[in-house]
């Protein structure tokens, strides 16, 4: 079974060659991704590994031209899918682009097609595989690969009208992702093309073509090439969006000091107890923008914004007032409610958030440390 879902055969020696250093890859992309630094190298190894994977010897149906078109880069049905999802990570960025698509969901139904055609055609192995089973999987693919071909441009577009609106004077960075997703959609529909001229070339007169070996190395490192090269792009470009908006969003010394004084009042003061407190009106008499605060206190607090850090503020009332002797007289809930919290709901929803645990789960671990 592994033999066979691996394809490390005598029929396939560069495949073999190709399995190990693709697999180390593969291992020091995620380690590389673990450490928190970027997902690109992770992301490119695993595509190409998927890629380059499987299979190398089953040639049993590209006697004609669209199987051999089918079967040529039928392998992107993994390639696709993958590239769509950081494609779309990195334009929901740019483009503040809202989507309900989820990446298992994207990469789920190509991996089910291929792995049930690979286990299909495993226990087959003594017979051969009927040839309309290869073709429905064949066009599957395809369709398949044309929906997600059909999604990458239509966020590349996107994308490309968010760099004109802004006015964005480094264009090689649009024009070269652009061109390279074309340049990779070319390479899909030319390997056939090249592949049948070779095969009429090594027919003719028993003329020496293109070593097969030889092609499949070439289109291995063009591919990753060019991924490389546009995942690189994708991230310069959406590191570029990022950084002018936060700049745009810079803000004086002096508002740094009002919005201190701000958070200081709210804590000391106990401010956000009040069922009533509403921190724009503040705001508005300060002449802050509430995005503003947002920006500061994700920098000096690490919360994601106002709402988040309010809570925060609440949770802690919570622990401080259910170790004073006055906790006796009331419940969870009760407690709750005078740390500032509006509803059971709320209150157990931000503090397992916070705390990472229920509220009941922490009163028993207190009880059992004393």
């Amino acid at each position: 079974m592994l033999k066979t879902l691996l394809k490390l055969t005598e029929n396939s020696f560069l495949a073999g060659l190709l399995f190990g250093p693709k697999l180390l890859f593969l291992i020091l992309g995620i380690l590389h991704s673990i450490k928190g630094k970027t997902l690109e190298l992770a992301l490119i190894c695993f595509i190409l590994f998927t890629s380059y994977f499987y299979p190398y010897n089953d040639y049993s149906f590209i006697d004609t031209f669209i199987g051999n078109l089918l079967f040529a880069d039928y392998r992107q049905v993994l390639v696709l899918p993958l590239f769509y999802i950081y494609l779309q990570k990195c334009t929901s960025k740019i483009v503040s682009l809202k989507t309900k698509s989820k990446p298992y969901y994207v990469i789920l139904v190509p991996s089910l097609i291929v792995l049930s055609y690979m286990i299909l055609k495993n226990f087959m192995a003594k017979q051969s595989m009927p040839l309309f089973i290869s073709y429905i999987f064949l066009f599957t693919c395809l369709i398949l690969i044309t929906f997600f071909i059909i999604k990458c441009f239509q966020l590349l577009n996107k994308l490309k009208d968010k760099v004109i609106k802004k006015k964005f004077k480094r264009y090689r960075y649009t024009t070269y992702l652009i061109s390279g997703y074309y340049i990779s959609l070319a390479l899909i529909l030319l390997t056939p093309l090249i592949l049948n001229l070779n095969n009429l070339i090594l027919d003719y007169k028993n003329a020496r073509g293109i070593n097969p070996n030889v092609f499949m190395c070439v289109t291995l490192i063009g591919d990753f090439c060019i991924l490389l090269f546009m995942i690189l792009e994708l991230d310069s470009l959406k590191k570029y969006f990022l950084g002018a908006k936060i700049k745009n969003e810079l803000y004086s010394i002096a508002d740094d000091r009002k919005m201190q004084e701000i958070i200081r009042d709210l804590i000391s003061q106990k401010k956000f107890l009040e069922a009533d407190y509403d921190i724009k009106e503040t705001l508005i008499n300060e002449n802050l923008k509430y995005h503003t605060l947002n920006l500061f206190l994700k920098r000096e607090y690490n919360c994601t914004g106002f709402k988040q850090f309010l809570n925060s503020l609440k949770v802690k009332e919570f622990k401080s007032k259910l170790l004073s002797k006055e906790a006796k007289n009331f419940d969870i809930i009760g407690i709750a409610l005078e740390s500032g919290f509006q509803s059971k709901a709320a209150f157990y929803r931000n503090f397992k958030r916070e705390v990472g645990m229920t509220p009941t789960e922490y009163l028993e671990k207190i009880k059992k440390s004393i």
